[in-house]
């Protein structure tokens, strides 16, 4: 199972998800899609998780 990092909006990370959540949350707009320098693919999330 493919697992996808997960950034909170100040940009610390928080734990990986799969990639099924992803889809759901950008579709939804509660992420948004970002890449690294080296070409990696992760998201953010647009609002603070509600576990911290």
């Amino acid at each position: 199972m493919i697992r996808i990092p997960v950034q909170n909006p100040d940009g610390s990370p928080v734990m990986p998800t799969k990639a099924s959540r992803v889809r759901r949350w950008v579709k939804q707009g509660k992420a948004t899609e970002h890449w690294n320098d080296a070409g990696l693919y992760y998201v953010r999330l647009v609002a603070e998780p509600s576990g911290s």
